[in-house]
């Protein structure tokens, strides 16, 4: 009985020291603080009269990448195991301290399953080592390639905006607790959350999913253009309630209220962050699809201001 709810109290606690770090990783200091930079190049709109100057179209990709022994898919399983076998362990001891006492052989019984998960599930977590055999080709590489495509096309001024300054941004330290993205955010000036708008590439190999945050009007008429594009490209809206995606740059901005899109694959969880996380997985006509359907709607979307 005092062995279980220790063990509970333990799992609990490692839980709970988990989610407070990795809320704030930028500020976890063990042995040395580790630097990490960011690119951002800036374009200003055709217009130098435009009204509202703060209105900008940020593009994000980041340019780090890592190896774990455990693909994304059963991390996410894991972690999810971890979760409900720790809640399930910590309910039956309760249970049976404060409310059944004399039962106490159904309740061991019971509460051995829960216990066992959760010892599996903190030795896989423990083993999830972090490793550099990842060549990173999907998470991150795609995103880099659509970011220097657009940053190509918009460097030309005839292709420029009118209503919009662009922003590039190459992050640093997001496999390491989104850092880079989270430093940008502290730094971030004359950026008006509801006139901006975000595009985050994270990883896309074969198909395109779309991560919507649509709030303001010209945020939802960029997802009606995007989805009905003339390129004969098939975006799927994946479906959540989370703004800018649930994961990754995209997320941290999303949950400070900035609005904008996700660019992703749900596909490549099952390689990500592992030595299959190869070029020969990428279809590159795909990335370049994609680039043209987003310089066609910024183009229209753009053209739309003022009727």
């Amino acid at each position: 009985m005092v062995m279980s709810l220790i063990l509970s109290l333990i799992l609990f606690g490692i839980l709970i020291a988990s989610a407070i770090l990795t809320r704030k990783p930028e500020n976890i200091q063990f042995i040395s603080k580790l630097q990490s930079q960011n690119l951002i190049v800036k374009i200003k709109s055709l217009s130098n009269e435009m009204k509202n100057n703060n209105r900008i179209a940020l593009f994000i990709s980041h340019v780090d990448s890592k190896g774990q022994r455990l693909t994304i898919s059963k991390r996410i399983r894991i972690i999810k195991l971890w979760i409900f076998s720790s809640i399930i362990l910590a309910v039956v001891t309760i249970l049976k301290n404060l409310i059944f006492n004399g039962f106490e052989i159904i309740f061991y019984t019971i509460g051995l399953f829960p216990l066992i998960f959760s010892m599996f599930t903190m030795i896989m977590i423990l083993l999830n080592i972090t490793n550099n055999s990842s060549d990173g080709a999907t998470d991150n590489a795609t995103g880099i390639a659509c970011n220097l495509e657009l940053l190509n096309y918009y460097n030309i001024s005839e292709n420029r905006l009118t209503n919009y300054n662009m922003w590039f941004l190459f992050t640093g330290a997001e496999e390491c607790g989104t850092m880079g993205i989270r430093f940008f955010y502290n730094t971030l000036d004359n950026f008006d959350h509801e006139k901006s708008i975000i595009f985050n590439f994270e990883s896309i190999a074969n198909h395109v999913y779309l991560f919507p945050g649509i709030k303001g009007n010209h945020a939802k008429e960029i997802d009606f253009l995007l989805l009905n594009n003339n390129r004969n490209l098939k975006i799927r809206h994946y479906a959540t309630e989370r703004i800018l995606g649930v994961h990754s740059d995209g997320a941290f901005l999303g949950d400070k209220g900035l609005q904008g899109f996700e660019f992703g694959e749900v596909e490549a969880h099952g390689y990500m962050h592992t030595r299959n996380d190869t070029i020969d997985k990428v279809d590159t006509n795909l990335l370049e699809k994609l680039c043209l359907v987003l310089t066609d709607t910024l183009k229209e979307h753009d053209s739309n201001f003022g009727k």
